[in-house]
């Protein structure tokens, strides 16, 4: 607090998944000209449930240092399945396409603020507006890989309670080495509060990179993506970033990042624009842990 006192915050989970896997196969199938050698349709569905309970303090009483701090209680259960249709190419197993859906079911409802209010924290939002109903996501994602170093890509994220799109992409990925690749898509992204999803225990799809402990309001926005990623030498990489917001009519981001191989570590060196700011990023991360990672920007 101001006074430089502190609290310990107490939150318990509790998480069950069930799930299992069904698998049909083709063997005597084949196709020349998409190198298919027999197939295999590989079906998982599963059910989630998750309760997390509200923290021993709110987190209207916190200071926002990361997510732990916006912790509230959640109970929902998750039914998804997943999907992939595979072959056989040079004697090993090669995924043609992918499938993963999911849909959410909520037992409590969550509050949010409007869209169009400030950011959440400022003044004029002590009290939320609305609530999420019981009904959550329904999301989709599909990847189709007809050649080697050819990938495309579909995402839609459905709100089943209100009855609209949040999101959608579509995209395509060119290149069999990561170090030289190019990617272009399109994303659409609706107006609206993403819900709070968040377990400590289960790694649970989020197929917007929106749906955290934050759940800030968003604005509906369109961009056209593209990047670009080049080898410079045998230990560092370079990409260029690009992203032109299609309702604005302007370039929203533009970046070049450095990356170099620091044998256990990932370093990167980032400088562009995001809306109109400058920025300048620094970023460490373990090549075998690449979520555990040390970065700053300015």
């Amino acid at each position: 607090d101001d006074d430089g006192s502190g609290v310990t915050n107490f939150a318990g989970e509790l998480g069950l998944e069930v799930s299992t896997k069904l698998y049909r196969t083709w063997h005597d199938y084949k196709n020349g000209t998409l190198e298919i050698d027999g197939l295999r349709h590989v079906v998982q569905p599963y059910v989630n449930y998750t309760y997390v309970s509200d923290p021993s303090e709110d987190r209207e009483n916190l200071y926002l240092f990361d997510q732990n701090d916006r912790l509230a209680e959640m109970n929902f259960v998750r039914v998804g399945v997943n999907q992939r249709v595979q072959t056989r190419r040079h004697g090993k197993i090669y995924t043609l396409a992918r499938m993963q859906t999911y849909a959410d079911f909520h037992a409590n409802k969550q509050a949010h603020y409007s869209v169009d209010a400030l950011a959440m924290g400022t003044d004029g939002l002590s009290e939320p507006d609305a609530e999420h109903g019981a009904l959550g996501n329904l999301a989709n994602r599909i990847e189709v890989y007809p050649r080697e170093g050819i990938e495309f890509w579909n995402t839609m994220v459905f709100d089943l309670d209100e009855g609209e799109l949040n999101r959608a992409e579509l995209g395509v990925k060119l290149g069999r080495d990561k170090r030289r690749q190019l990617s272009l898509a399109y994303i659409f992204r609706n107006e609206y509060v993403p819900r709070s999803l968040y377990s400590m225990g289960s790694s649970l799809l989020d197929f917007t990179g929106e749906n955290n402990l934050y759940a800030m309001p968003l604005e509906e926005a369109q961009w056209l993506k593209a990047e670009l990623t080049l080898p410079i030498n045998a230990k560092t990489t370079g990409r260029l970033a690009l992203a032109y917001d299609v309702v604005d009519g302007e370039v929203a981001h533009s970046s070049l990042e450095i990356i170099r191989d620091l044998h256990c570590w990932m370093g990167s060196l980032a400088v562009g624009q995001d809306n109109g700011d400058f920025f300048v990023s620094v970023m460490l991360s373990l090549k075998a842990f690449p979520s555990m990672r040390i970065d700053g920007g300015i």
